[in-house]
């Protein structure tokens, strides 16, 4: 045992080991017994025999122009090398590894390495931060101009490697939290603030889950800037199957309610992207829920000036590349279901539906028993609506029609709906336009029927006015000098061919008037063309009184007028014992 010692109040007892050669010098403490209990060691202590203060312990390594080198190495095959840099005061430990010199290659490093010196084996290379009650920081730092400050957690084993950011504590406010940030101290520029998941040959992914019974798990993507942010799922591989898939997905592991599974747009130009650059693949984005009161919504929302624009479009020159909204009220199984609805809905401007193409074609269909397929065009604006059916093209065959059709699509079906159109204007007119304008266009209404009840138009007047008149106008009204006829044709097959006019008013008058403004006459004509006898063309003018009373009626008058030529009846039998008579009674 040697012993240096001071018992002096200002005394230091100091053990120095000087060499001023070129071999140096060499301090040793060293142990050379086999028993386990043979321990070399250099105890550095400033332990105060009385008191609770004292001096520091201290152990200094210096080197003023070459390497200044502690080791602490263990060659047993159980032994374990151990630095502890441990303290009990209020102050803590700090185990400083630090670089002051200018040079760009004066390094600052920490090693923790498992590095066996032969074989493929060996321990775990450990880095262990721990606090029992206060933070556990650890900080990787660079100030600088052109630094960086890198943690690399990097394997090369079959295990593979983790980074793992953990709480474990039951307080609400226990946060686990991993921070990416570029943030400059000062100034309104820096870096960029990156989060790289890479995967060479095997699968990338990235998890952010909560099993807390009101947890909400949050991803966002969010920036300040200029340049805005943007979310990729992006795939590059040319195999058919390398999808790129976005899920939103509300799915319990258990029972049949959960929550909604949202996806939501939003801010100055928010952009939604689903893009297939493969020729022969799909680009699909799909909203579904399962649940039993589940309401799956895609909403296309602008509070902007430019408004929103929901495009669906096709590009291809092929013929079956079509471009298609399907509104489907579908049910998997079952006879009954939604009702299948497209609103489009304008508080202040117009609401408009366009459909351009070679065949523009709108097809509202309802497949249910009780199902109703309805198109209205509403406004509650000063312009009204309109539903306009037109054609552009040149061609004769390029028609515009507005069909409607009540046909039972079941074989040998006996019974089918009214086919009706309504046009009803409450305090205004209810107005139906045929027009054609083309050099030999002809303008057709047709009524027709195949049933047994016949067909019939209609033209009543129901207001209690007594300028409120039913008229039917048949006008042929060209240019100032040519024009075509005006006709009206009643005509029966097989049964009788009628026009009747009559004035149920107690003071009101049935007419009916040709006139002629040309050099032509007006001509009224009543022919029959059967050869048989009873075949009649007559003209009957009858003034009848009610069947209940036949005191008196008016007169019965038949007038030929002519202001300035000869007013003439001509009665006229041609048969070989037919004669012309005329009775007044």
């Amino acid at each position: 045992m040697a012993q240096i010692k001071t018992s002096g109040a200002d005394g230091q007892a100091d053990l120095e080991v000087a060499s001023e050669g070129t071999a140096g010098s060499v301090f040793t403490v060293l142990s050379t017994n086999v028993a386990t209990s043979s321990h070399s060691r250099l105890n550095v202590s400033a332990s105060p025999s009385a008191g609770s203060t004292g001096g520091n312990a201290e152990l200094s390594v210096y080197s003023r122009s070459q390497d200044a080198v502690a080791q602490i190495k263990t060659s047993g095959d159980g032994g374990q090398a151990d630095l502890e840099v441990l303290s009990e005061g209020t102050a803590g430990s700090v185990f400083t590894v630090l670089s002051t010199n200018v040079a760009t290659s004066s390094h600052s490093r920490l090693n923790v390495s498992a590095t066996p010196s032969t074989g493929s084996t060996g321990g775990s290379a450990e880095l262990f931060v721990y606090s029992r009650s206060l933070s556990a920081i650890a900080q990787i730092k660079t100030s600088g101009v052109d630094g960086q400050a890198d943690l690399e957690v990097a394997s090369e084993g079959t295990s593979g490697s983790a980074l793992t950011v953990l709480s474990t504590n039951v307080a609400t406010s226990s946060h686990s939290r991993l921070n990416v940030s570029a943030s400059p101290s000062t100034g309104s520029t820096g870096g960029d603030a990156e989060l790289f998941v890479y995967s060479r040959s095997q699968d990338v992914v990235a998890q952010i889950k909560t099993s807390g019974a009101d947890g909400q798990a949050d991803l966002e993507v969010a920036s300040e800037g200029t340049a805005g942010s943007v979310f990729t799922v992006l795939s590059t591989n040319v195999a058919t199957s390398s999808h790129s898939r976005l899920n939103v997905s509300a799915s319990p592991s258990a029972g049949s309610t959960g929550g909604d599974a949202e996806l939501f747009v939003y801010g100055g130009n928010a952009e939604l992207s689903v893009y297939s650059r493969s020729r022969s693949q799909d680009a699909v984005a799909q909203i579904k829920t399962s649940g039993a009161d589940g309401q799956a919504d895609f909403e296309v929302a602008s509070e902007g000036t430019r408004g929103s624009t929901l495009t669906v479009l096709s590009t291809n020159a092929a013929t079956r590349s079509h471009s298609r909204i399907n509104i489907s009220a579908s049910p998997s199984h079952g006879i009954t279901g939604g009702s299948a609805e497209l609103g489009v809905m304008s508080r202040w401007k117009n609401a408009a539906v366009q459909i351009d193409g070679v065949s523009a074609a709108l097809d509202l269909r309802s497949m249910s028993y009780d199902g109703a397929a309805t198109a209205t065009v509403r406004t509650y604006g000063d312009l009204g609506s309109t539903c306009g059916v037109r054609s552009y093209n040149n061609l004769s065959t390029s028609h515009a029609t507005v069909e409607i059709l009540a046909d039972h699509q079941q074989l040998n079906s006996t019974s089918s709906g009214d086919a009706q159109l309504l046009m009803v204007s409450k305090h205004q007119d209810a107005s139906g336009l045929v027009a054609a304008y083309g050099e030999e266009a002809t303008s057709s209404l047709y009524v027709g029927s195949h049933g047994t009840d016949g067909a019939s138009a209609t033209v009543r007047a129901t207001k209690a006015h007594p300028n409120a008149s039913a008229r039917v106008v048949f006008a042929a009204s060209g240019n100032s000098t040519v024009s075509g006829n005006s006709t009206t044709t009643v005509r029966a097959a097989h049964q009788d061919a009628r026009v009747t006019m009559s004035a149920a008013g107690a003071e009101s008058i049935a007419r009916g008037s040709l006139q002629t403004a040309g050099a032509r006459s007006a001509l009224l004509t009543i022919r029959s063309t059967n050869s048989a006898s009873s075949s009649t063309a007559s003209v009957v003018v009858a003034a009848l009184a009610p069947s209940d009373d036949d005191s008196t009626s008016g007169d019965g008058r038949l007038s030929v007028s002519s202001k300035h030529q000869a007013a003439r009846l001509h009665l006229q039998a041609t048969g070989g014992d037919s004669r012309a008579h005329a009775q007044v009674n």
